[in-house]
């Protein structure tokens, strides 16, 4: 029996759409990379190292993924006992460490970009390229409306 199609009526409906979304992005993608045994949050700091390039400290990681800053710590330091990731100290800011995806992170993250497109593919079937610009362009002005609520 499946499931009543939820109704994405409010903030809350909305929202629960995008979790469930990267639920199963997560299981889809740990289920294809299961030998390496990572966590999510694991994955999750690889898959932001691969696409930022620039933004490669724990305090970017915290503030993008929006996870306390214990567990971005728990995840860097298994990734780095793993030989997935480096740390080395900033240039400019010796209390910055800039991590740094090693060359079997580079190998891994590509496995997962991989997996991330495919499942992508398949959530996004029927959708056409049009309907598709039309969601990304609602998506950056709801993120820029997100980034400009004050909670003051």
């Amino acid at each position: 029996m499946s499931q009543p199609k939820a109704k994405c009526e409010n903030s809350d409906s909305f929202l629960v759409a995008f979790k469930k979304a990267r639920k199963k992005a997560h299981i889809f993608i740990g289920s294809k990379i299961k030998e390496y045994k990572l966590t999510y949050n694991q994955i999750d700091v690889l898959i932001f190292l691969m696409h930022n390039k620039d933004y490669n400290t724990a305090k970017d990681i915290v503030e993008y993924i929006g996870v306390s800053k214990g567990l971005v710590s728990r995840s860097v330091d298994g990734l780095i006992k793993r030989g997935f990731l480096t740390a080395s100290e900033d240039e400019k800011d010796k209390r910055k460490l800039r991590l740094i995806l090693t060359e079997d992170g580079n190998d891994l993250v590509k496995k997962i970009d991989k997996y991330d497109k495919e499942f992508f593919s398949k959530i996004t079937i029927g959708v056409s390229k049009e309907e598709m610009d039309a969601h990304m362009s609602i998506m950056k002005k709801i993120l820029n409306n997100l980034e400009n609520i004050n909670f003051d």
